[in-house]
């Protein structure tokens, strides 16, 4: 057999093994206190980014991603159905206020139309989200 095809051989042998019969390890236990930081992190950056856009030094699409980072922090912490129900309202609410925002900037002309959808996206996929998760989206505040 030549150098060649020996080397297939044993490159399909090698793939196979790890495809089937090695197991990988278990999930490394993350210490809590470094998720509640991670948690914090993004909530700072939210809150400052909110600051800054809402007097005009950034778009309102640089709050969606740190909304989204703050809840994917959230989540992995969750132990429970309902944990997880409380961190998705509360992601909810946040995508609400940008898209209100985003689309008031856009309105009066301070903001793209660009970024007025992209909350509006955020906002649409944070109702996906809860349905995902059983629950219905609570109204607006000052909806009913």
């Amino acid at each position: 057999m030549s150098r060649l095809c020996m080397l297939g051989v044993v490159l399909v042998v090698l793939t196979a093994a790890s495809a089937v019969g090695v197991p990988n390890a278990p999930p490394a236990k993350i210490p809590k206190e470094l998720l509640q930081e991670r948690v914090a992190a993004a909530r700072s950056v939210w809150e400052q980014t909110k600051v800054r856009v809402q007097n005009q030094g950034g778009a309102p699409t640089e709050l969606s991603g740190w909304s989204e980072r703050w809840l994917d922090a959230e989540l992995a912490l969750c132990d429970k159905a309902s944990e997880r129900v409380i961190a998705l309202r509360e992601y909810l609410d946040r995508t609400r206020e940008v898209e209100r925002l985003a689309v008031a900037l856009a309105r009066t002309g301070q903001g793209r139309q660009a970024d007025a959808a992209a909350a509006t996206y955020y906002r649409v996929d944070a109702e996906i989200r809860l349905f995902k998760e059983g629950v219905e989206p609570h109204p607006a505040k000052g909806q009913k």
